[in-house]
This record gives C-alpha cells, sequence and structure tokens, in this order.
C-alpha cells in the first residue's frame, strides 16, 4: 500500500503560466515559463510544479498551472503571460509517487481512498490547489515528452479542509520548542541532537552526507529514493525490517544506465535468522564462515546439499587412496 502522509507546509508563493489539462501542453507551458524568468531574482532551484485547481474536480480538471517558488513576490516585475500564485499555510495529504504508470494510477487512487476513511476532508473549495512537486535532479521530466515519459518521482499534495489535528505551521524559519514543530527549509547547518524525542519528524530533498546515529530509537524508520552509498549500520536491531527495490534505478527510470553496475555491499557478523529474500540479484555472492543450518534455496536444504558434498568428495578420497 502507498504510503499517505499528513504534513503542514507554511505559505507558497509562485510564479506561474497557465495551461490547458494536457501533458503536452504541461511542457510547453513550462518551457515558456523558464524563458520568461530566467533573469527574475529569487526563484528556488530543484523543483517544479504543477497546480491543480481543487474546484474544477467536480466538472473534470481543464486548466493547469506549471509553475516554481519564489522567495517573495514583493517587487517582482510579472513578465507577460506569468502569473503570481499564493497558497496560504495548510495541511496536505502528501504522496509519494515513485514508478510507472500504473504506480502512478495507484498512488491517486490510494490518495482518495485514504480521504474516504481516515477522517480528514478534501478542500475542494473555490481557490483550492492541489500540486504535484517534482524533482528537477537527476532528470528534468518536463524535459521529457509526454508520450515517452514513462517512470515518475514526484510528491502529490493534496489540501486538507479538516480532519483529527490539522494545525496550521510556522513560518519555516522560525525556530520552535516545546509541544510546536520546528521547521526548516533552504537551511544549510547541521544539526545536533541530543536527549530529545524527534518521533514524526521528516526530512525531504535534503543532502544529510555523513549523517550520525548513535544510541537511537528508529523503530519506523522509512528511507525512500535515497543515495545511501558507503552506510554503515553497526550495532542495529532490525527485526521486522522490509528492505525492497535496493539498486541502480532500474529500467524506465530516468536515471537509467544500463551499464552502471551497484558497488557489492558487505555483511559481516549479523543474525539474519528466518529472513527471507525473494527476486533479489544474488549473482557471484560469497557466504564464508557462517552458520547456514535450514539454510533453503528455492526450497533446496543447502546445508544437506553440502553436507552430502563433502561426504561424497571424502568418500572419493578414501576410495582413490585405497587404489593407490
Amino acid at each position: 500500500m502507498i504510503q499517505v502522509n499528513v504534513v503542514d507546509k507554511a505559505e507558497m508563493k509562485a510564479l506561474v503560466v497557465k495551461v490547458p489539462q494536457n501533458g503536452h501542453e504541461v511542457r510547453r507551458g513550462w518551457r515558456e515559463l523558464q524563458e520568461r524568468i530566467a533573469r527574475l531574482p529569487g526563484v528556488k532551484p530543484g523543483v517544479g510544479h504543477v497546480f491543480v485547481p481543487e474546484w474544477q474536480w467536480a466538472d473534470g480538471v481543464k486548466e493547469l498551472w506549471v509553475g516554481v517558488e519564489v522567495e517573495s513576490l514583493d517587487g517582482l516585475q510579472l513578465p507577460d503571460g506569468v502569473e503570481a500564485l499564493t497558497l496560504p499555510a495548510c495541511s496536505y495529504a502528501v504522496v509519494h509517487v515513485y514508478g510507472n504508470r500504473d504506480t502512478m494510477q495507484r498512488a491517486y487512487g490510494e490518495l482518495d481512498a485514504w480521504f474516504g476513511r481516515s477522517g480528514y476532508t478534501r478542500n475542494t473549495g473555490e481557490g483550492s490547489f492541489s500540486y504535484e512537486a517534482n524533482s528537477l535532479h537527476p532528470v528534468n521530466p518536463f524535459d521529457i515528452s509526454a508520450d515517452e515519459i514513462a517512470w515518475f518521482d514526484y510528491h502529490i499534495h493534496a489540501p486538507i479542509l479538516s480532519g483529527p489535528e490539522v494545525n496550521k505551521p510556522a513560518a519555516p524559519t522560525d525556530s520552535v520548542t516545546g509541544s510546536d514543530k520546528l521547521y526548516l527549509k533552504h537551511t544549510r547547518q547541521p544539526i545536533h541532537a541530543e536527549f530529545s524525542d524527534l518521533t514524526g519528524s521528516q526530512f525531504r530533498c535534503v543532502s544529510a552526507e555523513k549523517l550520525r546515529f548513535e544510541n537511537v530509537n528508529l523503530y519506523g524508520l522509512k528511507i525512500t529514493d535515497a543515495n545511501l552509498s558507503d552506510l554503515e549500520i553497526d550495532g542495529a536491531q532490525l527485526g521486522g525490517a522490509y528492505i525492497h527495490s535496493i539498486g541502480m534505478p532500474p529500467a524506465g527510470h530516468p536515471a537509467y544506465d544500463p551499464n552502471a553496475v551497484q558497488r557489492p555491499l558487505r555483511f559481516e557478523h549479523c543474525d539474519l535468522n528466518g529472513s527471507t529474500f525473494r527476486h533479489c540479484q544474488l549473482v557471484n555472492v560469497q557466504l564464508d564462515d557462517c552458520d547456514i543450518r535450514g539454510l533453503r534455496i528455492n526450497g533446496v536444504d543447502i546445508s544437506k546439499l553440502l553436507e552430502a558434498y563433502y561426504a561424497s568428495a571424502a568418500d572419493g578420497e578414501k576410495e582413490g587412496i585405497a587404489r593407490s
């Protein structure tokens, strides 16, 4: 099941171009927007947005707003064809779309079903917008034809009108303590936390190289769409962990490279008893000095197979000695 998270977002200001609801028109609008705002200050890089007018869902969405977030609209001279859009502080139901077209369609279905059972009400009133936040790196999806794009990586933000614990967030530059939330956005600074409860914290589109966790409770931690090269986990309890879709970007992903090979992983002094590996690439995997009692591959007990192999080899050696 695709996960839905409730996230408080601060006010967003954006520059947008209005286009018909069509994948080709969205890409045309993106190109026009980039040409018209090329020299404007305060444009936030790295993410391209598609804003959806929620009030049009009843009769079918006919228009979209393609845009980028900006630091401020104050004093900006808007180019011809470019509009300013301000989204107020709001709580959103957020879904990460990461996969092919079937995955994308399933994500929208899961989101609709979630609103039906969660107690939250979607805000479809006049002037309310949902939006899709598309990462522009390593591949810009707006540069790929709507007919050719086969892999999607973006976050759907559906506005919430009411529901359990829907609160307005503090400004993203505020430092707040106690029962409030600390919001950091477009910040570059290390964070040192000790003897703290950070349960429910979220990190999105963040660079956190050389991050270190020591003597921590990370129960329920979920990491998706991440570069974990040279990750080291030492002295951890991983019971119940679900590790899947690990490796280089698969065929159909914008960053897919058929010649790329993931560097080998190392497992040492690990208790993996009862674990299951399904549909995994195990070419050239090596087991050294491991307890393999009960280890089965496709139903074959490897420990008994090896016992038979060694017994056969020993018998052959004895027979050779007897003949000499």
